[in-house]
Parts: structure tokens; sequence; C-alpha cells
């Protein structure tokens, strides 16, 4: 059986917050495919509801100043 995720790992590794990390894996854990599969879902509802520019771009992928 496998040890569940560290928090802060899982927070980075799908980069979320350590919040929705934290939800995640107690609404999915201990299971880390189950966890894994939630935090892509919630990336890809995210990418789905960010504003694009007209080429299609997230707003999200232009560089920070």
């Amino acid at each position: 059986m496998q040890k569940p995720y560290e928090i802060a790992y899982f927070a980075r590794k799908h980069g979320i917050t350590q919040a929705q990390a934290r939800q995640i894996t107690k609404d999915f854990g201990p299971s880390r495919v189950r966890c894994d599969t939630a935090a892509q879902e919630l990336n890809l509802a995210v990418a789905r509801s960010s504003p694009r520019m007209s080429d299609g771009r997230h707003l999200s992928s232009l560089p920070k100043e």
C-alpha cells in the first residue's frame, strides 16, 4: 500500500494551492492514483474557464513583468 501524498509535494507536482491539495487528498486519498486524477481534472476545469487571447493562448501563459 502506498503512503499518502505529502501536501506541499502534491501541490507543487500539480501546480495547485496547498488548500486545494489538502481537500483533494482528504476527498480522494489515500489512493495516489485517485488524487492525481482529481488534481488533473481540477487543472483542466481551471484551464477551460480561464480567459483566452484571440490566438487561443491563455492569459496566464504570458510572461509576468
